[in-house]
This record gives structure tokens, sequence and C-alpha cells, in this order.
């Protein structure tokens, strides 16, 4: 008898390859170069920064189906802590870039972190923090839009010493811009989740207001808007070494303020014992997380875990745990920023792709790795994105065209110098493997 599962998966891909063929020569700038199964074919990684190098990039690409923006902190000088937040641009989905050019004056201030978004007409938006100028004990979070780059724009917040404000995520959708961050503003060492919007693609904004008072160590918060103008947020709470969770919440637009529903630890479905650092992606209604676990505050026992959620996601009951650890064997990390692994997800083609960086047992260096569910996760060899006689750490990847898959990263030298690469695959059409039962 003649098995026709085989004759019918051929038949899929043929008839997914000639609507690939027959879409108009304009639906997007480039056709996919092949039919994969889960897989990219990577191609050759461009350097971004030089002279004295760059650190913490960040990517995101535009509506239009061709602007890739990446952002990073530059080293300035000699000093790896005189930085100035930096960007560069392409217009051709990552083929050719724009020279590097200056989101913010450089000072005498050090830029600790930072994050951008395009908006649905292309702007980018970018928010940092910096040390104060003169003032080491003085922090500011800012603000501004690319049409005023490079900007001096009066601070959001500000902070003294012992009061902290870090790890800040923006993003745009529909003509509102969000900004989240963490801040103690009373000095007593707890880190609340604040957030601030603009409702005109931030040319005003409301006030400075407070997700949830958690009375917790709230860090890393990650921040998506949908279709319908909802903020889903995620972040990291708990106090080290007490069990770490990753909390979700889900936001609507009020007037002025924003009503949260009350926050959820979805890490919780997966038994993590340390979870940290979440990213958060939507696929239409489709939530999706990833995160990293530390069994038992181990530096060499970190694996990559992923969560979804369909719909009801106020609900922790809705909230699945998928084939985790989806990394694969335990990864380590070197007593270097950020000490530990983390993660960047984003969906293609109807499979989930996540990267992570992480030693791996019996190596030195950090390495970008990655699976995806259209593999399998973790049950075959991971997507080994860099040598082993590299270092490369802080990967952080997007999507675009649903072809395109746009990721950058660091690399760090044996004397602590970094650079920031990009890297992007051939254009391709991911399918699932499709395995005899």
């Amino acid at each position: 008898m003649i098995n026709k599962r085989p004759l019918v998966f051929l038949f899929v891909i043929a008839v997914l390859v000639g609507l690939v063929i027959a879409a108009p020569a304009l639906a997007t700038p480039e056709a996919p170069a092949e039919v994969l199964a889960g897989t990219p074919k990577w191609r050759t990684p461009v350097q971004l920064t030089s002279g004295f190098g760059g650190k913490l990039p960040v990517i995101e690409v535009g509506s239009d189906g061709r602007t890739v923006l990446v952002a990073y902190l530059r080293q300035m000088t000699a000093s790896a802590e005189d930085t100035a937040p930096y960007f560069r641009k392409s217009t051709n989905n990552g083929s050719t870039w724009a020279n590097a050019a200056a989101i913010s004056p450089d000072g005498s201030a050090e830029i600790t972190f930072l994050d951008v978004t395009l908006d649905d007409n292309n702007v980018g938006h970018a928010i940092w923090t910096d040390l104060s100028a003169g003032d080491p004990n003085i922090l500011n979070i800012y603000y501004a839009r690319e049409t005023s780059w490079p900007a001096s724009p009066p601070p959001f917040s500000t902070v003294q010493d012992p009061q902290l404000i870090t790890t800040p995520a923006i993003a745009a959708r529909g003509g509102r811009v969000f900004v989240v961050w963490a801040e103690d503003n009373v000095g007593a060492g707890l880190l609340e989740i604040y957030y601030n919007f603009s409702t005109n693609g931030g040319v005003s904004w409301s006030a400075n207001n407070l997700v949830s008072e958690q009375f917790n160590v709230s860090l890393k918060p990650d921040i998506v808007i949908d279709a319908n103008g909802r903020v889903h947020l995620v972040w990291q709470r708990g106090i080290p070494p007490f069990p770490q969770h990753i909390m979700y919440t889900q936001g609507t637009v009020s007037g002025n303020t924003v009503n949260w529903t009350t926050p959820i630890p979805i890490s919780d479905v997966s038994s993590a014992q340390q979870a940290w650092t979440p990213q958060i992606v939507l696929d239409g209604t489709a939530v999706h997380v990833s995160f990293t676990n530390w069994i038992d505050n181990d530096p060499d026992q970190q694996y990559v875990h992923h969560l979804r959620c369909v719909s009801g996601c106020t609900d922790i009951a809705n909230w699945q745990s998928t084939s985790n650890p989806i990394s694969g064997a335990a990864l380590k990390e070197r007593s270097i920023n950020p000490y530990s692994v983390k993660s960047t997800l984003t969906r293609l083609g109807g499979c989930t792709f996540i990267y992570f960086h992480g030693v791996p047992p019996n190596l030195t260096n950090e390495q970008i790795f990655g699976v995806n569910s259209c593999s399998n996760w973790g049950a075959g060899p991971r997507d080994v994105v860099t040598p082993a006689n590299e270092a490369a750490i802080n990967p952080q990847m997007v999507v675009q065209n649903n072809w395109f898959l746009h990721m950058v990263y660091e690399k760090v030298t044996g004397t602590g110098g970094r650079t920031v690469w990009f890297v992007r695959n051939d254009p391709a059409l991911y399918l699932p493997i499709i395995r005899k039962s």
C-alpha cells in the first residue's frame, strides 16, 4: 500500500513555492531563496561599529518592509565608561547601511541602557538612561524622537544614589508610544516598574505612573502593543537568592492613565527556579515569552524556557510551558556583563525562533545558539551562529516580511573591547519538520 503522507507533504511544498513565485514582484523586496525545514542559512556577519567599538545593540524593523534600525552604546574614547547612544539605519533589509549617527550628543555622562522602536511611519523612538555629567550619583532617563536626533531632551525621571533607574524598554504602534522602566524612587532598594505613554507619536506625554505596587525587586521589563492598542508587559521580579518570577500584565489606555490587569507569575507554569530576563513577542493574538532559568543559583546551570498563550492571557491557566527547557544542554556564563544567559525570540513562517548566548560545557567563550519550534526545539542540534574561538553575547532578533531574520550581537575581545555585528538569513520559507510516527 502506498504511503500518501510524503506525497501530500511534497504537494504542500510545491503549492507554497508556487505561491511565492507567483506573488507580485513588488510585494516584498526579495523573494525567498529556498524552502527550509526550520534552520536559517545565515549570511556573512557585518561589523557595524568601528573605532573604540560599541555594546548593547538593539534592533527594530519598519512597517515599509525595508527599513532596519540598529542602536547601540558607542564607546567614544579608550575609557569603557565614555559612551553615547548611536544608531545606524538600512533601507534595503540590511544589505547596506548609512553612516553611524548620534541619538544624543556625546558628553561626560555614561549611557547605561538603551532601547529603540520604529512607529508606523518608520520614525525611530529611543529611550536611554545615563549618569549625570558632573555627578555620578544622579541617574536620568531620557526619550527622543528621530526627527530631533541628535537630541538633548529634558529627563523623564531623575533619581539620586542610592536610588536607581535601569533597563528601559519602548514600543510604538498606531500613534501610541509606550515606555517602561525599573525605578527605586524612595531609596529603599525595592525597584518597581513605571510607565509613561504618548498618544500623538511622542510629541506630548502622560505622567510617570506605577504599573503595580509589588514591594519587591522588579527589573528588565519588555513590552509590545497589539493591533487593538492593548499593552502586553513582562518583567523579572524577586529578591535574590530567593526565587525569581516572570510577571505578565495587560494594559488598556483610559484617558491619561492605563488600567493594568493583576500581574501573574507566568514562569511558574514551567517550574522555573530563578527566572531572569524575559523577552516578549506577539503573533496575532498569541503571546510568546522566553526567559532564562538558573538551576540552584548555579551560573553553570542556565537554560532557556519558552511560554505561550493563545487567548485569555490574564489567567495563568491559559499559559503553556513548551518542551522546556528548549535550549538543550546546560549553558554557563563568564563573569562579564550581562552575567546571565540572554535570549531573544521572534515568529517566522509559523515557527517560533529563539536564540541565546552562553558558554557550552567544556568551552570558555560565549556563542550565539538557536533553536526553533519547526525543528522540534532542542531535540536536534542547536543552530550555531558564531564560532567557538570568538566571544559573542547579547543577541537581539526581529523578523521582517515574514522571510528575513535580522540579528545583532556583541563580540568581546580578550582585552574586554566590544564591537556590534549584524547578521541576516537568506530569505526562505520555513516549514515544520514532519516526522513519521
